[in-house]
């Protein structure tokens, strides 16, 4: 579980980073 909750949470991060380009630009 905690391997995967890792997954979870990079995934999200790289998600929220995406999403906080796409609002700047």
């Amino acid at each position: 579980m905690r391997f995967r909750n890792r997954e979870v949470i990079s995934n999200g991060g790289q998600i929220l980073q995406q999403i906080a380009g796409a609002i700047e630009s």
